[in-house]
C-alpha cells in the first residue's frame, strides 16, 4: 500500500553539501520555476530568509506570499520548512525537509514532503487526485523543480 502522506525524491548534483545548500537557499529565484503551477503570484522573487524562524516567501514590490517558516537551518546538512498554500485551512500544514548528503560525486539532495493527510480528499491542492495518482502528481512537481536546480548547478 502506498503512503499518501509523504513524498520523497532525491537528486545528485556535482557540488559540496555546503555549496548545494547555499545555492538552494540563496539563489532560489534562479531555479524555482515560474508559472501558476509553481508560484502563487504572477510576479515576485522566491526567497528563503536564513535561519530558524526565517520564512520561505514570494515577494514583489507590492505584496508577498509566505509559504511558511523555516524550522531547521543547518547549512550543508538540513533545511526544513512549513509549506502552506493560500487555500489551506487552520490545521492544514505540510512540511518539507531537505537533506544534503555528501556522496562521491558531490551531494545527494533528498526532499521529503509530509503532512498531506491533513488535507481532505477533495482539497484544491490535490487537483482532483487521490492515492497513488496524487503522490505521482505532487512528486512530479518536486521533480520539475529539482531537475531545474540540477540543470543550473
Amino acid at each position: 500500500m502506498i503512503n499518501t502522506d509523504i513524498l520523497e525524491i532525491s537528486i545528485d548534483i556535482a557540488a559540496t553539501p555546503a555549496e548545494a545548500f547555499r545555492l538552494f537557499t540563496e539563489e532560489t529565484e534562479a531555479w524555482w520555476q515560474y508559472g501558476g503551477k509553481y508560484r502563487p503570484m504572477p510576479q515576485g522573487v522566491m526567497i528563503f530568509e536564513p535561519g530558524v524562524g526565517g520564512r520561505l516567501l514570494q515577494k514583489s514590490d507590492t505584496e508577498e506570499y509566505v509559504f511558511g517558516q523555516i524550522l531547521t537551518w543547518v547549512p550543508g546538512n538540513t533545511l526544513e520548512f512549513e509549506w502552506k498554500l493560500h487555500d489551506f485551512l487552520e490545521g492544514q500544514m505540510t512540511r518539507v525537509r531537505i537533506s544534503f548528503e555528501p556522496i562521491n560525486t558531490g551531494t545527494r539532495l533528498t526532499v521529503v514532503h509530509s503532512g498531506w493527510d491533513t488535507l481532505p480528499p477533495d482539497h484544491p491542492a490535490r487537483h482532483g487526485r487521490t492515492g497513488e495518482a496524487f503522490v505521482k502528481f505532487r512528486t512530479g512537481w518536486w521533480v520539475d523543480l529539482l531537475e531545474e536546480f540540477r540543470r543550473r548547478y
